[in-house]
């Protein structure tokens, strides 16, 4: 609860529907009104001076743990417990770090639960329900793509229904609510919100969740609970199993709440920020033009990119190479995700059990071609490249060709070997209707990129 120092309730900090239902939580900054004194004017970092009419306690301190904020009389009072709040942030920081990361890991996920595995697990038993309510197909969608999975609604697979999925465990402060994060931005899609301790479900329309800047707080007090006053959408209000949210999506769908749209649309949806895994599409679709026959996996959130054709089935892991400065050859990164450490994302080397083949490919967009190389496991696994047999792997690689493309290489360049993988350049296709229609602002980047670099 945020109050005033005088303990009175800041009104606007925090917007409540009723307790007796389903509710959601709002939490948004105090903003003052033009001409209208500020509520609070900082004093020095992590202090801020109370501006109302208390005179008792009227210096806001920003407090590193346990409370989220503390009140103190004078701004000296108020500085110390500062200082001596960082200080023990800090002791207790680098305690933390001294562990072993095995143990920090860990207990990460058990604060916060390893959200992909819950998603993945979730997104499973939700299609698999899906397709025994309805009979039709699903789909899982890569990563950063708008959208987790795509829901056929009819025999001939030709209309999709995109579906955003959220999961959460109950929160820790509160046994009687879930905290659902990044909500806003899926427009046209519904958003499942899905409980994994209790299996409890709610469906949102994602046009009415774009006011939320944060998490979004769903409370319940039972399965058959009404709407809460606060909530903006007609649907999310009741809360569903496995199979009522098949069911209540299917029938939502079937009323055209939401738009239909194609399996290649939806594959191109990428997220604003997402350029890298636009660009990395970009290498695929190019590979898939090639290479007929090529399937996208079916495991969300896989190390594997693509999956080669029969009789083969090779599993390969795609990566685009980039120019360095003051550096011989093209750079690629051998980054695989190994979850959240002390709040930051980390990465590691890739397994040798990952995938089979990687394909590196370097995008020249004024020439129009793609140079590529396919550098097997076997020989990422010889240079030491991947974690295997108790050696550790290394997460960069530069990959070389002719002097022309990729710079002359020193006698003693230890990824000259990768000369021999170089397979040669690829046009660029022309990308389908669907593809530049969805991805429409990443290809206007590409299209501004190469005007500016030509002029």
């Amino acid at each position: 609860m945020h109050s005033t120092p005088n303990g009175k309730r800041l009104l606007g900090v925090e917007e409540r529907g009723d307790e007796d239902d389903v509710s959601v939580t709002r939490r948004h900054r105090v903003t003052s009104l033009p001409g209208q004194k500020a509520l609070y004017t900082p004093v020095a970092r992590g202090i801020q001076k109370y501006n109302g009419h208390s005179s008792q306690n009227s210096y806001r301190v920003n407090m590193s743990r346990g409370q989220t904020h503390a009140f103190f009389e004078s701004p000296l009072t108020a500085f110390s417990a500062r200082c001596a709040d960082q200080a023990l942030n800090n002791v207790l920081k680098k305690l933390a770090k001294e562990q072993p990361r095995e143990h920090r890991r860990a207990a990460n996920v058990e604060r916060h639960a390893n959200t992909l595995t819950m998603e993945r697990d979730f997104s499973l038993a939700l299609v698999q329900e899906w397709t025994n309510v309805t009979s039709f197909d699903w789909i899982l969608l890569n990563d950063y793509i708008r959208a987790d999975i795509l829901l056929s609604t009819d025999p001939s697979n030709t209309k999709w229904l995109r579906v955003q999925l959220k999961t959460s465990n109950v929160c820790k402060d509160n046994p009687n609510a879930w905290a659902f994060n990044h909500v806003a931005g899926y427009d046209g899609m519904p958003v499942v919100c899905w409980a994994t301790d209790i299996e409890t479900g709610w469906i949102h329309d994602g046009s009415d969740l774009n006011f939320y800047s944060g998490a979004m707080k769903i409370t319940h007090h039972g399965m058959e609970s009404g709407p809460s006053k606060n909530e903006r959408c007609s649907v999310g209000r009741k809360a569903f199993d496995i199979n009522g949210l098949a069911t209540k999506l299917h029938s939502l769908s079937m009323e055209g709440r939401w738009e239909f749209v194609s399996e290649e649309y939806s594959r191109w949806e990428f997220k604003p920020k997402a350029t890298n895994q636009f660009i990395e599409m970009v290498t695929i679709e190019i590979y898939r033009s090639k290479h007929p026959g090529c399937q996208f996996p079916t495991a969300l959130g896989s190390t594997v990119d693509l999956v080669g054709p029969s009789p083969t089935n090779r599993r390969l892991q795609f990566k685009h190479a980039c120019v360095l400065q003051r550096q011989t050859g093209f750079y690629a990164n051998l980054r695989a995700n190994a979850g959240r450490l002390d709040c930051k994302t980390t990465n590691k080397p890739y397994e040798s059990s990952d995938f089979d083949e990687l394909v590196v490919m370097r995008i020249d967009w004024h020439m129009k071609v793609v140079h590529v190389w396919e550098i097997p496991m076997s020989k990422l696994i010889e240079e030491r490249l991947v974690n295997h047999n108790g050696v550790r792997g290394k997460t960069t690689l530069y990959v070389h060709d002719t002097p022309d493309i990729t710079g002359q290489i020193t006698s003693n360049n230890k990824s000259a070997w990768t000369i021999a993988c170089y397979k040669g350049a690829l046009n660029i296709p022309v990308f389908s209707t669907d593809a530049i229609k969805s991805s429409r602002s990443h290809f206007e980047r590409i299209d501004e990129y190469v005007n500016v670099e030509d002029h």
